[in-house]
């Protein structure tokens, strides 16, 4: 799993030279996991554990180190391309800040969701979420949030870690680059983000689920631990009507 993941993870630099940004997860990840094993496992699991740990962490950089290599020869004989790629960051400006301010906002303004699109607009020009979509993120996204501030273990989770440093380092190519807004550049966090919507709708309807049964828990005992039947269906219902929300937007508007 480390070889692919490494294989995957460095392939994407050949697509978008934003995607270097997948070390930094790497390393934060393998930062969150070495503090998870030193504070949950006792010392001679932890030896073992902090082994796997370092075999598999060294085997991901080489393969990605090898994958990359081609690559990295081929910037090595042609500066100029590294060179235009500082040339076209923000740091070519003149007022850094007022420039990021601005990335910041007109990328994240690219993706709030618009309730009446003009059957004029093109593809690129449609936001990548629609509002309900929007609406589950924001509630998947503070649930999880308080989730990994909470700590519940004397650790963040490292699955938390994982969603939320993709989620900011896939947004940074957006962030630094002089040519934002640019959707192309940060394409890599639309993942993250309808995780953190399918959270949403778990966190919402296991909620939903806790009131049925709480409010009605005789005609629910066959199914405890479980969804309860009108729960379930509402659940059905809303992920029916989201598909074919998408499918209204990404396909009949734009015919």
């Amino acid at each position: 799993s480390f070889v692919v993941a490494g294989i995957l993870g460095a392939a994407g630099v050949y697509i978008s030279y934003s995607n270097l940004w997948f070390i930094a997860i790497a390393i934060l990840l393998f930062l969150n996991y070495w503090s998870y094993l030193k504070k949950d496992f006792e010392y001679s699991k932890y030896e073992f554990a902090r082994n796997k740990l370092l075999q598999g962490f060294t085997i991901l950089f080489l393969t990605a180190l090898i994958i990359l290599l081609p690559t990295g020869f081929n910037n090595w004989q042609h500066s100029n391309t590294i060179l235009a790629i500082l040339s076209n960051s923000i740091f070519s400006k003149i007022d850094i800040f007022s420039a990021l301010t601005r990335n910041v906002t007109e990328t994240l303004d690219m993706f709030m969701p618009t309730i009446i699109v003009d059957r004029s607009l093109v593809t690129t020009q449609l936001p990548p979420i629609s509002w309900p979509i929007c609406i589950l993120f924001i509630v998947g996204f503070a649930r999880e949030l308080a989730h990994w501030f909470s700590r519940k273990h004397g650790h963040f989770s490292t699955s938390h870690t994982f969603i939320f440093a993709w989620f900011i380092f896939m947004l940074m190519p957006g962030f630094l680059s002089a040519s934002s807004p640019n959707q192309a550049s940060v394409i890599g966090v639309l993942p993250v983000i309808f995780i953190f919507a399918a959270r949403g709708i778990w966190w919402i309807f296991d909620k939903l689920n806790h009131w049925e049964y709480a409010t009605h828990p005789d005609k629910h005992k066959l199914f405890h631990g479980h969804f309860a039947p009108p729960i379930l269906l509402a659940l059905w219902a809303l992920l029916m009507a989201v598909s074919f929300h998408e499918l209204w937007r990404y396909f009949k508007l734009i015919v």
